[in-house]
């Protein structure tokens, strides 16, 4: 699930805010046009 650049703590959590922070704002201003 995880890619395997991301196998630092540290990495993991900044991925996984941004993912997060990616899925809420998608989800506010509907799908992302890029």
């Amino acid at each position: 699930m995880w890619d395997e650049e991301a196998d630092q703590p540290g990495e993991l959590k900044a991925g996984t805010e941004k993912a997060a922070r990616r899925s809420r704002t998608e989800k506010q201003d509907g799908p992302s046009s890029t």
